[in-house]
C-alpha cells in the first residue's frame, strides 16, 4: 500500500508549524507581548499587523505617511532585516524572528501568504509583492499612500510595540 501524495505536504506543514512555535518560544525580545488573538479577522487586519512595526522605517521623510517611493528607497533595509543570513531568501525561522510581536499562528499565516511558490522560502520578489499588496489593502482612501491613521500606528505605539 502506498501513502497518498498529500502526506509529505502535511508532514512539511506540521514541521514548519513546529519550527515557528519553537522559534517564537526561544526568542528574547524587548517588544511587548503579542496580541491576544492568534488569527486575523480579514486581509485588512493582517496587512495592518504587518505594516505597523515597519511604518517608521518606510516613512523616511517623517511625514506620517508611506508613499511608494519610500518603499522603493528602504525596501532592501526592510528585507535584509528579515533575511538574517543574507541568503536572499527568508526562511520561516528568520521570518518569525523578524516579527516578534506576532504569535506563531500569525507568523505562519503571513509566511504562507508571502510564499506564493510554496517552496517554504520567501524570495525578494515575493516579499516585495506582499509589502505593496499590504500597503494597497491598508490604503483605505485609495490616495496612493498610507498615513498613520490608515495604518492605525497610534494604537500600535500605545500598545508598546514600537
Amino acid at each position: 500500500m502506498t501513502l497518498p501524495f498529500a502526506v509529505p505536504y502535511i508532514a512539511r506543514r506540521a514541521a514548519l508549524m513546529l519550527v515557528l512555535t519553537l522559534a517564537a518560544c526561544t526568542m528574547q525580545s524587548p517588544v511587548a507581548p503579542a496580541p491576544a488573538t492568534d488569527h486575523f479577522v480579514d486581509e485588512h487586519q493582517a496587512a495592518l499587523h504587518f505594516i505597523q512595526p515597519i511604518f517608521s522605517v518606510l516613512d523616511c521623510e517623517k511625514k506620517g505617511e508611506i508613499e511608494q517611493g519610500e518603499v522603493d528607497e528602504h525596501f532592501f533595509e526592510l528585507y535584509f532585516f528579515a533575511d538574517r543570513d543574507r541568503s536572499r531568501s527568508i526562511s520561516a525561522v528568520e521570518f518569525a524572528q523578524s516579527m516578534p510581536h506576532s504569535t506563531p499562528q500569525q507568523n505562519l499565516y503571513l509566511f504562507q501568504r508571502m510564499d506564493t511558490d510554496r517552496n517554504e522560502l520567501i524570495s525578494v520578489e515575493e516579499y516585495r509583492q506582499f509589502v505593496f499588496a499590504a500597503l494597497q489593502v491598508a490604503d483605505t482612501n485609495q490616495d496612493g499612500s498610507v498615513d498613520e491613521q490608515e495604518a492605525a500606528v497610534h494604537a500600535f505605539r500605545r500598545a508598546g510595540r514600537q
